[in-house]
This record gives structure tokens, sequence and C-alpha cells, in this order.
């Protein structure tokens, strides 16, 4: 049953929302008041300075409430009931009402950089609002029912080709966002909802030890149930975060002012952020379903660890961390892609969580193993954490879940890496400290270390007299892709399943070059039946699979069918690789 916060839900589930409420406004103090800021600056290059003056202080005084408020709940000196979200919700209408008085009182005495730049950043506001409110869904619509549409009301005002394109991405900016709040939301009830089940189980097993095994039969099931929640939320959010990439690059292309290209690579920058997260959820699903093969070759462990090194140097650069890095001359035989993957999540954590001091990857044999060493001079890990570092969705130090830290994937992806590659990660750490990480792999030296081969081709394709047929059920995805294949220079093609599909290859002449085709069609249709049909509709037709399912079963089943697959959301410049190849086999 979908609440969101309805008041007739039960109180444990209403003292968590608040709470997480309250940690998600008080950790937003320092962003709230520096955007308050930026509003002013804007505000400050129209004629109307004293009025700009009134709004942001008028702005300021309700938000340091909230941030008391939050800090106070948090402190336990409110309780976290009823009464505290129906706060929170009028902190939402002024939050919003107040948004949507910007273009009211302002746009009209700002110049068209002035007005560009105050959209941004009330673009910047709603998208980080959506993360403050996860656990509320109905104050986060509030707030976007109250401060989008004066804002797309009055771009709509200004008329000309320009203006129409922002208020058609104003418009798919807020479907997309009312759409994320869902699965924000439900997502947060069904992760407390998992997190209660555990602590249930956990006290059970400590009372009652002869009923063990079946508490562990609970936990599996438990487990497989989260595992086909995510599959689905995953497969849900990908579909309009790749619609959204594409739309930014296509709007970024076509962009005549600076201001539209300014605002195209904000909204790339938030589906950039979205996918990573996406990424890490499809890695563990491809590790479940055990399509993930190790490939070796011989390579220079002095180069590799060069590389990542340097990687490491530009996400510290601006702090006193100092960078070191120390291999032995040897040549190996290893899989570069893994052990780059484990390095690189090991140094990203380290520079997460170091703010000074020194961050050390350290490389040698040690008898019949290959040893990694990532040191850190950070926060610590305190002792009775250290066997949970490892596990799905587990953070050290992110009681807020920052976005920035990730989702909490990437030590339990090094944990399933090592073991595929028969090694194993290890860790030691004191909190306040530092920490060590260790990845240990067999050790198999190499005659002579090989290059890797460069990836060749990049750019867009060159797509003139290619026709191309797009099978997706989501109306908005081909409306992306078609966007972007017609920029390409393609006549594209769409289908919504195999029966518009089929009747669109009856009638036209000229055959398909290639189809693109999503897994997961409307009404239980398959994808990969669809695409055999086209197949026997047309003899060699190239056919890419393009999919936002993640579940494990569900990868291994496309995996065997050797054709081309391709995870949502795709970005301009992976799906213009899968084309060419495909194109290139046919």
């Amino acid at each position: 049953m979908k609440s969101y916060g309805g008041p007739a839900e039960d109180v444990p589930m209403l003292r968590e929302r608040v709470r997480l409420l309250a940690e998600q406004s008080a950790g937003a103090a320092a962003s709230t008041f520096l955007g308050a800021l930026l509003i002013g600056v804007v505000l400050a290059s129209g004629p109307s300075r004293w009025h700009a003056v009134l709004w942001i202080a008028a702005y300021i005084g309700p938000a340091f409430l909230r941030v008391t408020f939050s800090r106070r709940v948090l402190a336990d000196k409110v309780p976290a009931d009823a009464a505290a979200l129906r706060r929170y919700l009028g902190f939402a209408l002024f939050n919003g009402v107040w948004t949507g008085a910007l273009p009211v009182a302002f746009f009209s005495g700002l110049s068209a950089e002035g007005r560009a730049a105050l959209t941004v950043v009330s673009l910047l506001a709603l998208t980080a609002g959506a993360a403050t409110f996860a656990s509320y869904r109905t104050g986060y619509l509030y707030v976007l029912a109250l401060a989008l549409p004066p804002l797309i009301a009055y771009w709509a005002q200004l008329g000309g080709s320009h203006a129409w394109i922002v208020v058609v991405t104003l418009l798919v900016f807020g479907a997309l966002m009312v759409r994320l709040s869902g699965h924000l939301a439900e997502v947060f009830e069904r992760s407390v909802l998992i997190r209660f089940e555990r602590e249930r189980v956990v006290e059970q097993l400590r009372r009652e030890k002869e009923e063990t095994e079946r508490a562990r039969e609970k936990a599996e099931e438990a487990s497989r149930s989260k595992s086909r929640f995510l599959a689905s939320a995953s497969h849900d959010l990908r579909q309009p975060v790749h619609a959204l990439g594409l739309f930014s690059s296509v709007l970024d292309a076509s962009a005549e002012t600076p201001q539209l290209r300014t605002l195209a690579q904000h909204i790339a920058s938030v589906s950039d952020i979205l996918k990573k997260l996406l990424d890490n959820l499809l890695d563990i699903s491809r590790l479940d379903a055990g399509v993930v093969s190790v490939s070796v070759q011989p390579v220079s462990l002095q180069a590799l660890v060069d590389g990542l090194a340097t990687e490491a140097g530009r996400l510290v650069s601006g702090r006193p961390v100092e960078i070191v890095a120390q291999a032995e001359d040897l040549r190996v035989v290893l899989d570069p892609v893994h052990v780059e993957r484990c390095l690189r999540n090991l140094l990203d954590n380290a520079c997460k969580f170091t703010q000074r001091g020194r961050i050390a990857l350290h490389a040698a044999r040690e008898g019949e193993d290959l040893v990694f060493r990532v040191s850190d001079t950070g926060i610590g890990i305190p002792p009775d954490q250290l066997d949970l570092v490892f596990e799905e969705f587990y953070q050290v130090g992110n009681k807020a879940r920052d976005q920035a830290q990730g989702l909490g994937l990437g030590l339990s992806i090094v944990a399933r890496l090592a073991a595929l590659m028969q090694g194993e990660v290890r860790v030691e750490s004191l909190a306040g400290h530092g920490s060590t990480f260790q990845l240990r792999i067999p050790y198999v030296a190499a005659q002579r270390a090989v290059p890797r081969a460069q990836e060749r081709g990049g750019g867009a394709p060159d797509l003139h007299d290619r026709r191309i047929l797009i099978v997706d059920d989501e109306a908005l995805v081909r409306a992306s892709m078609r966007e972007l294949l017609t920029a390409w220079g393609a006549e594209v093609d769409e289908a919504d399943g195999w029966r518009q599909a089929s009747a669109i290859g009856e009638d036209q002449a000229q055959a398909w070059d290639l189809c693109l085709c999503d897994l997961r069609l409307r009404d239980g249709e398959d994808g990969l039946d669809t695409a055999q049909r086209l197949r026997v509709l047309q003899p060699e037709l190239p056919v890419v699979l393009i999919t936002g399912d993640t579940a494990p079963a569900r990868i291994e089943q496309a995996a065997r069918t050797r054709l081309p697959l391709l995870h949502k959301p795709v970005g301009p410049a992976e799906l213009g690789k899968a084309i060419r190849s495909a194109l290139a086999a046919g």
C-alpha cells in the first residue's frame, strides 16, 4: 500500500519519516543558505534591490526555523510525531510559495542572463528538494506544484523559439521529478520495512536460538524480495534518467545561447549523478547473475598503479592530501578491468573520507599472492563496524545519506570481484586514525607486459540513409532516442511493441538497417521474443537490446542470446559506439 506520509500510517514508520526529514533538513543548512545567497547575487543585478533584500530576509527566517526545529527533533527535544510532520508540511508550503514568487516578482526587471541564471538556481533547488523530502512525497509535491508553474508561465509568456525550448524542458523536468519523488518515497518505505524486519529477526535469533534455521530462511526470502524490488525500481528509474540524458544532449547540441547551453549542462550533471548510482545497482545484479567473467592479460604493475594514483590525485585536488604510489617492477597476468575497478572503488572511498594527510597505494608480490594495499589517514572505521562495511548499502559516517557518497555498494562490489578472481579483500582500521584495505589475488608472472588496446571510434555516428526502428513502451524514451538519432541523420520508426512494429514493417518499402529494442515491453511482452520475431520478418536485422531491467535472472537470459545489451541510462557516446558496432557486424 502506498502511503507516502498519510495520516493513517503506523507510528514507527511515521517516526522514521520525520527523523529522515530532520536529518536531511539539518544537513542541508549550508546549501540552503548558499542557495539564498546565489539568488541574492542574481537579484542584485535587477532594479529592485531592496525588494530582493526583503525576499531573502523573509526566506532565511523560516529556513533558520526549519534547521533549528530539525536539530531539536534529532536531539529528541521535540517528538517525531504527526504534529512534527504537519510542521514540515508548513515549511514545504512556504518554500513552494516563496520560490514560485521569484519569477512573478523579479523576472520582468532582470536581464536575459539573469532570468536564465535564476531559472537554473530554481531547478537546482527543486532537484535538491527531492532528496530532502525523499521520505515525504506530499511535501515535495506541494513545493513542486507551487514553485514550477509560475516559472513555466513566465517563459511561455515571453514566447519565441528559445523560450519554448525552456518551457518544454521545464515540463519534462517537472514530470521526471514527480515520478522520481514517487520512487524515492517508495524506496524509503521499503528500506525502512526491510530494516524493521531485519531488526525483528535479529532480536528473535538472540532470544530463541532454536529457531535459527527458520530465521535464516526468512532472511533469505527478505533478500530475494529486496532484489526483486531493486530490480523493478531500478528499471523504472532508468527509463526517465535515460530519456533525460539524451534530451540534455540534444538540447546542448542545438542550444543557440550560452544560457541554454548552461541549462543543458546542469541537467546533464544531474543525469550523470543518477546514472552512477544506478550503475552500481547494475554491477551488483550482474555479479549476482553470474554473467561477469574474468579476462586476463599481461600488464605492467607499475603502469597500472601510476594511472590509478593520477586519477586519485584529481579527486583530492585543492585539499592538503598527498597521493603516494609504489609498485614492484613486475609484469603480471591479471584482469585489468576488475582489478582497476576494485582499486578505484577503494581509492574513491579513501578520497571521500580523507580531508588532510596521506593516501598510499602499494602493490607487491607476497609469496603466492599479488597484494594491493590502499591506506589513508581519514576518519577510520569503528571496530564494531569492520564486519559490516562489505555489506550492500552500508555506509560509515553518512547518516544523512548524502548522494555524493554513493549508495554504499562500492565495497560490496570489491568483495564480489575479489572472490570472482579467486582472491579476497581485508580491512584494518581504527576510528579517527585511518584505514588500510588489502586486495589479495593469485600471483601469475608474465614474460612481457602488453599495453591494453585503445578503443577506437568516437563521436556521433553518420546515420544518413539509414533507417532505424525503436521498440520501447515508454513514449518519453522513444522521443529522446528519436531526437538524438534524427540529429545524427537517421530516419526513425517507432513502435511500442510487436504489433506496431510488424504493421510498420509490412507497410514500408525500405528495410530497417538496425533495431533498438527494449527488454521489457507493455502488457508482459518480452523484448527478446519481439526481437526474434522481427528477425523473422526481416532476416539478418541487427538488433541492440536496451534495458533498465537489473534482475540477475533477466540479465543472464539476455546474455545467452549473444545480442548486444546496453543498460539504461545510455549516454550518446555509448549508444553511438553500439550502433557503429552493430552496423559494421551486420
